[in-house]
């Protein structure tokens, strides 16, 4: 049972946060086509893949909006893939990704969030 009560904020807050990711992504694939200087086919490929990972985290994002336990599993995932690369890149600037992920989890698996999302 998915999107038991109501959503929790901080649940809401990571939805929001995916959903920016998304349209970031989304831009970067049309930004991406004006780099044809590099090679048509390297900025065609990197379009279509910033564009299917755009169009991924605004699915995902409606998932957690929805309370979705895949989502939040996917969410989970990649927040720990996060960590793991915050780590090898700790001296430039992977402590604040590894802090934002560890704060993504603790929202997503609050009492308040497992109550949502059943």
């Amino acid at each position: 049972m998915a999107g038991i009560g109501a959503r929790p904020f901080g649940v809401t807050l990571v939805g929001v946060i995916i959903i920016i990711e998304g349209i970031l992504a989304l831009i970067a694939a049309v930004v991406s086509l004006f780099g044809i200087g590099d090679g048509f086919t390297s900025a065609i490929l990197a379009a279509l893949v910033s564009g299917v990972l755009g169009l991924i985290y605004i699915a995902v994002a409606k998932g957690i909006f929805d309370g979705n336990n895949g989502s939040r599993l996917i969410v989970a995932i990649v927040s720990i893939i996060n960590i793991v690369v915050g780590v090898f890149n700790f001296f430039n600037g992977g402590l604040i990704q590894i802090l934002v992920a560890i704060i993504v989890l603790i929202l997503l698996y609050s009492a308040k969030a497992k109550a949502f999302f059943g």
